[in-house]
């Protein structure tokens, strides 16, 4: 079985989708087990599957042992669970305003109300379009810059600068003088 699945790697990694369907078919049990023991919305799981079999095919040329294709599989599930686990808790927690406000003083910085989900959605959707969608996925959705590289298949040096120039473009829109200086 092992060649059998070296074979189809091969193949889809040369573009053939159908390859990479016969390779998931023949592997989707164990990963659908896997995300049931770990999540228990359905909804989920369809979501996880999905952002698996998506992060599988973008991922597959950087698979070293083709004969392992199946734990790799199972690796790529598991890691989609623990990223959507992880921003879903990151996405509880409240930030303390006032604990804010006191390191914006310290800094120098003129403490102003708190934007709103609608505000920030509205100023993100300002900048330019490479730097939207990291900035979208960090700031609104509360994805790392791990996670948000591994869904745009970037690096996340690549993502770091996207969210370093996304900041600036916000700071200037918030605070239009201070660049004058």
């Amino acid at each position: 079985m092992d060649a059998a699945d070296s074979e189809l790697v091969e193949r889809a990694r040369r573009g053939d989708g159908g390859a990479f369907v016969e390779l998931v078919d023949r592997h989707r049990g164990p990963m659908l087990a896997l995300i049931r023991r770990l999540v228990d919305d359905e909804h989920l799981r369809q979501d996880i599957l999905q952002e698996t079999l998506l992060s599988a095919w973008a991922g597959l040329p950087r698979l070293r042992d083709p004969s392992r294709v199946r734990q790799w599989l199972i690796a790529v599930a598991r890691n989609r669970c623990r990223d959507l686990l992880k921003s879903a808790r990151r996405r509880e927690q409240t930030s303390n305003h006032e604990q804010m406000e006191v390191h914006l003083a310290r800094l120098g910085r003129v403490v102003r109300e708190p934007a709103g989900e609608a505000e920030v959605t509205e100023l993100i959707e300002q900048v330019n379009d490479v730097q939207r969608t990291a900035a979208r996925m960090f700031y609104i959705d509360g994805l790392s810059v791990r996670e948000i590289a591994q869904r745009m298949c970037l690096s996340q040096g690549t993502v770091k600068t996207r969210l370093f120039h996304a900041r600036r473009s916000l700071r200037r829109l918030i605070e239009p003088d201070e660049d004058q200086e």
